[in-house]
């Protein structure tokens, strides 16, 4: 079953961040951000089950925190381990010559 969006509440914390909460399970599922309007979407697309492919990790990581939909949340987790991949390609730059 699809989450609604009446099922996460946004708090602001105490050093003026934003806290999203998922109210409508037992467990203690939550993610810490700087802006809500990025909580409101970020909310819109585990509603969804969107995963946009220009966000950055940290919202991913968040958007498969607060999900309960085990195939949404490994497909985050797959996307999130190729740009882990691709991060650590090394570059090698033919015009440098080694001294050794």
């Amino acid at each position: 079953m699809k989450p609604k969006l009446e099922d996460f509440r946004i708090d602001r914390t105490m050093d003026g961040n934003f806290r999203i909460t998922r109210i409508d399970n037992d467990n203690d599922m939550h993610c810490h951000l700087k802006s809500r309007s990025l909580a409101k979407v970020i909310i819109a697309n585990v509603c969804n089950e969107k995963i946009p492919l220009n966000s950055h990790s940290r919202t991913l990581e968040c958007m498969a925190r607060l999900t309960t939909n085990n195939k949404y949340k490994n497909k985050i987790e797959e996307l999130l381990n190729v740009r882990k991949q691709k991060s650590k390609q090394d570059y090698y730059n033919p015009g440098v010559k080694k001294s050794f």
